[in-house]
């Protein structure tokens, strides 16, 4: 548990930064303009528990990640409800991307709005591996930011042709449980995009 405390850490410097880490998201006609989705081969999901760590483990298989829905939630919730019944593992939210695929950020979409007080809460890393199962953390290369129009976070990220790709989080704190707008917290969909120019 300490490994993984320490892991988590380590991969928010830098997807967090100060007190407050979210930015705005940037226009959206500059990110038509700059960024190619990249086609996964398939969507991955997993709840780390032990001797699960966020370097070791290996995700299962979760189509409704990468099925372009990014209404119906996929089965990973970040709520602050599993944190109050005590499950805090992180979750892992991933892909399988074609072989040779760069990929330069990552977007995680969620079925609500996320109060502008609670989004430094989830302090996201993002991870790379070639076989699935041994993972690296990925340098960021810009706090994390919030697109509030689609209820999505974007985490920009050093360019990489990792196989596979995961962004890994805490749920919300159970303090914040009886409040209903976040008591859940479903992921949606996760999309991998190349940057041909930032």
């Amino acid at each position: 548990m300490r490994f993984a405390s320490l892991a988590l850490a380590a991969l928010a410097t830098g997807c967090a930064g100060g007190s407050n880490p979210y930015l705005p998201a940037r226009p959206p006609e500059d990110l038509r303009a700059s960024l190619v989705r990249v086609a996964p081969a398939a969507g991955l999901s997993a709840i780390e528990r032990a001797p699960a760590t966020p370097g070791r483990i290996r995700l299962e298989p979760n189509p409704a990640l990468v099925d372009g829905d990014t209404a119906a939630p996929a089965g990973v919730d970040l709520g602050a409800a599993a944190a109050a019944s005590r499950d805090r593992g992180l979750r892992d939210v991933g892909v399988e991307l074609p072989e040779g695929a760069p990929a330069d950020l990552l977007r995680i979409w969620v079925d609500r709005p996320v109060p502008a007080e609670l989004r430094a809460e989830l302090q996201w890393g993002v991870l790379s591996s070639a076989d699935g199962e041994r993972w690296s953390p990925v340098a960021a290369r810009e706090p994390v930011r919030w697109d509030g129009f689609e209820n999505r976070f974007d985490l920009a990220i050093e360019r990489t042709t990792a196989r596979y790709l995961k962004a890994v989080a805490h749920p919300l704190p159970a303090a914040v449980a009886k409040d209903p707008a976040v008591a859940e917290l479903q992921v949606t969909e996760i999309g991998v995009y190349r940057a041909d120019r930032w």
